[in-house]
């Protein structure tokens, strides 16, 4: 074959008098009469195989692996969208022609396949896959051990609205130093197998990909981790995903359950980790392990992560192991199996501030205890600040600090008065932590009382709230702002609206009023102990108006 000799004007011209010398419905019409016409979906429609067989001659100088490089790198890009005018019949077939700047849109159907894109998109002019408007696209994999999409070194590529549910492999993977990817609003549930440790798979993969986006996505009921970012997997953006009941639900014959579905676990560098809702996981709720550094989680809201599918299941809220040099701030941990918030090993150089830990850890715990634990390998260098710490338990150890544990955080001072020196010992009073809701009351004392110049700390909230100065309360915060909230959410007044309602209208779309619908646009509900909703959302009076295009409905 002789070596690419580039795109140039009679090729062009060429391929012009190819498509009016044999147009299209001549071309079917003489598959028809032959008796040609495909029985069963191919990876290439008929019409195209023709048109390829006659680029073939056309290009007689070139062998077929040219041809099909003129095709798939554009010169007949666009006489292909012309000549196809029926869809494809996989998602696969698209994705081994689409180049960069073009979108497959996906039909609603459920796919058997891995989709594997041939061509990387460029700066700008990302390759789309998406699921068309309205449409409800399900892609199971293969039969054999294969992902829902796999990504082999390629970048600019973007995957949006799909469900991909039930794969052998990951539901996503990213391979082979992929870049500036952009997975957004997809379903992924459940892939993996737990037969052993080693059929176990995450939702969401990158081994390894850089300045990528993962957004929007909800990841549940995984055999493996949520998302997994692997060493070298760096600069990348991991945000307002809902990630929960993720397990191995693998015991051995010895009877030891193996716990190892974090809901996010970063092992790369400079990476952000924020806006995330994770809980009900067979491990923490984010992990920060094998030297994973320069890494920020904030905004993050990890609660329950523990009894499922097992008592032995569960372990931190938030667990920075021999990770050395991250940030933790503003996150909101609750009730999870061990220590809240878990920082050993040799991860020196670490900084808490701001978060509201609440009890985690309890006396019940098989391991660590408490809602924040420093071990002595990691104190050098780590700093922490302005935390809110709670136990409703009195008995119990409530921080550790250089491997020595405290029951309040008057007994740490009397000890390392400068160790958390602005935090202190309070019930945040949030809404409903029983049914997931951690949003502030009136009462908190984590009110206007954060310090908004601390590492990694943002002017917003975790659903996107600016910080915003209660004029009820004395602010008693510090930093460039002093009324920013502690935790993940920041104070918002809120007025009842009934609870009677089921779903949520947003522009004509019905949603069910669960926890993870229920933030749309400011909207925040849970199920009551008597089993009602209650809902409401901020400067709302009345319950049959309107706040951005969002409604209730019954």
């Amino acid at each position: 074959m002789k070596p690419p000799t580039g795109e140039r004007l009679p090729d062009r011209v060429a391929i012009g008098l190819l498509t009016v010398t044999f147009p299209p419905e001549l071309v079917d019409r003489v598959i028809a009469e032959t008796g040609r016409v495909q029985r069963r979906s191919r990876l290439l429609p008929a019409r195209v195989v023709v048109y390829y067989v006659l680029a073939m001659c056309l290009f007689f100088g070139q062998g077929y692996e040219e041809v099909a490089r003129l095709l798939s790198a554009g010169l007949l890009a666009t006489a292909l969208l012309i000549l196809i005018d029926q869809p494809f019949c996989t998602i696969s077939a698209a994705a081994s022609i689409a180049v960069a700047g073009q979108t497959v849109q996906v039909a609603s159907g459920t796919y058997a396949e891995n989709v594997t894109p041939t061509h990387s998109g460029v700066a700008g002019s990302p390759l789309i896959f998406t699921a068309a408007p309205g449409a409800l696209v399900v892609i199971t994999g293969k039969a054999v051990g294969s992902n829902g999409f796999t990504i082999p070194g390629k970048n600019y590529i973007t995957i949006r609205n799909f469900t991909i549910s039930g794969t052998v492999g990951y539901g996503i993977s990213a391979t082979s130093a992929c870049s500036f990817l952009r997975i957004i609003g997809n379903h992924i549930t459940p892939a993996g197998h737990s037969t052993n440790s080693s059929t176990i798979k995450s939702a969401i993969n990158l081994d390894v990909a850089t300045h990528s986006l993962i957004q929007n996505n909800v990841l549940d009921h995984n055999t493996s981790s949520g998302v997994y970012l692997a060493p070298g997997s760096d600069d990348d953006t991991v945000d307002h995903n809902d990630i929960s009941f993720n397990a191995t639900r693998h015991t051995d014959s010895s009877g030891t359950y193996y716990r190892l579905a974090p809901g996010i676990d970063v092992r790369g560098a400079s990476n952000i980790i924020s806006n995330n809702i994770s809980h009900d996981n067979d491990d923490s709720g984010i992990q920060l392990v094998q030297d994973a550094h320069l890494n920020v989680v904030v905004n993050n809201v990890l609660y329950d992560n523990k009894d499922y599918p097992n008592s032995k299941a569960g372990d931190h809220g938030i667990d920075v192991s021999g990770a050395p040099n991250n940030t933790v701030v503003s996150n909101t941990v609750y009730g999870n199996m061990t220590a809240g918030i878990n920082v050993e090993g040799a991860s020196t150089g670490t900084t808490l501030a701001n978060n509201i830990s609440v009890n985690n850890g309890l006396p019940a715990s098989p391991r660590t205890k408490g809602d924040i634990r420093v071990t002595t390998s990691a104190i050098s260098g780590t700093v922490v600040d302005h935390d809110e710490i709670y136990m409703t338990s009195t008995t119990g150890t409530i921080i550790t600090w250089d491997s020595t544990t405290f029951k309040s955080l008057a007994a740490l001072h009397a000890r390392y008065r400068d160790v958390e020196a602005n935090g202190f010992q309070a019930n945040p009073n949030w809404v409903s932590p029983a049914n997931g809701d951690f949003h502030l009351t009136e009462k908190s004392p984590a009110i206007d009382s954060a310090e908004s110049s601390a590492p990694g700390q943002l002017p917003y909230a975790q659903e996107g709230r600016v910080r915003r100065d209660d004029p009820n309360v004395v602010n008693a915060g510090a930093g460039i702002r002093s009324y920013d909230d502690r935790g993940a959410y920041e104070f918002y007044p809120m007025l009842s609206v009934g609870a009677r309602y089921s779903r949520i209208r947003q522009n004509g779309r019905l949603h069910p009023l669960r926890p993870e619908n229920s933030a749309l646009a400011g909207w925040r509900g849970y199920r009551s102990p008597s089993g009602s909703w209650v809902v409401s959302h901020a400067g709302l009076a009345g319950d049959t108006g309107m706040v951005n295009n969002i409604g209730l409905t019954r």
